[in-house]
């Protein structure tokens, strides 16, 4: 009894045991600790390398470019400096030139393709070799006058149907070379008598001739005789009562040249300009009108 006694005993303390270890609960794993990251040291930065000095008797200046060619603002003549107009003024403006006034026009044709009321309803009246001479000869064939609507037209009937009330007029390069001074602004004179005369309700805007990129010049025709030129202008404008505008003033360099970065063919004719000088020249007629 006490063997069966003792191994009942024995029995029981078995079986304690395992429902002892059956409700202790289970606990994870403990992993070994996991170290730090941390940051490497960055590569210390070399020291710089120091540049070399040279002296200042052999520090040369870098070749000017031609674009920073100085512009020369002068005292206007004419009509001075207002506060700039919208699009609407230019309604009834017709502006009459040759090559000089046409690249203008491209330069608006243009612009047109993503601003249509830049300048309004603006027109032109332009021919490649126009001039206050030519403009007073018979339309034919051989004739350089504009054409409006399709026709080649004499200035004072194109500008009568175009319906304009200021009239923008730049003339002289093709002039003074073959007229001289004295005889193109006698022309430019009976020019302005004709349109006059059929259109009495007009406003004239005579512009001063710009001025040619100083390596174009030639023997008749040069920014001296422009200039001289541009003197009898403006007094011509004076004596008739019209208006002087002297887009001029804010077109030339220290020595009376178009300016580099304004001329579109240096190495050419020298007198076309470029949409820098497109936009200068909108610009100054925007801000000088009469009042």
């Amino acid at each position: 009894m006490l063997r069966k006694k003792g191994l009942w005993l024995f029995l029981i303390g078995i079986l304690l045991l395992g429902l002892s270890a059956c409700n202790t609960p289970n606990k994870p794993p403990v992993d070994d600790p996991i170290p730090p990251i941390v940051d490497p040291k960055p590569d210390p930065k070399p020291d710089p390398i120091p540049e070399p000095v040279v002296p200042e008797d052999e520090i040369s200046e870098p070749e000017p470019s031609p674009y920073d060619e100085k512009v020369v603002m002068l005292a206007a003549r004419g009509l001075a400096e207002t506060e700039p107009v919208g699009d609407d003024y230019f309604d009834d403006v017709v502006l009459i030139g040759d090559s000089v006034t046409l690249k203008l026009y491209y330069y608006l044709l243009d612009r047109w393709n993503w601003d249509e009321t830049y300048l309004s309803d603006i027109q032109f009246l332009t021919a490649g070799s126009l001039g206050s001479g030519n403009a007073l000869w018979e339309v034919s064939e051989e004739s350089v006058h504009p054409t409006y609507l399709g026709e080649k037209m004499l200035l004072e009937d194109s500008v009568a149907l175009s319906g304009a009330k200021k009239v923008y007029i730049m003339l002289g390069t093709n002039d003074v070379g073959l007229y001289g001074v004295e005889g193109s602004i006698e022309n430019y004179n009976e020019m302005l008598d004709r349109i006059k005369a059929k259109n009495p309700d007009v406003t004239f805007y005579i512009q001063s001739a710009l001025p040619m990129y100083r390596e174009a010049q030639l023997p008749d025709l040069n920014n001296e005789t422009l200039t001289a030129y541009n003197d009898k202008l403006y007094q011509l404008s004076v004596e008739r009562g019209d208006y002087f505008v002297d887009v001029t003033s804010i077109m030339q360099t220290e020595d009376g040249s178009l300016p580099y970065q304004y001329c579109s063919d240096p190495e050419g004719m020298g007198i076309h300009l470029t949409d820098i000088a497109c936009e200068k020249w909108i610009g100054y007629l925007r801000s000088h009108v009469a009042s």
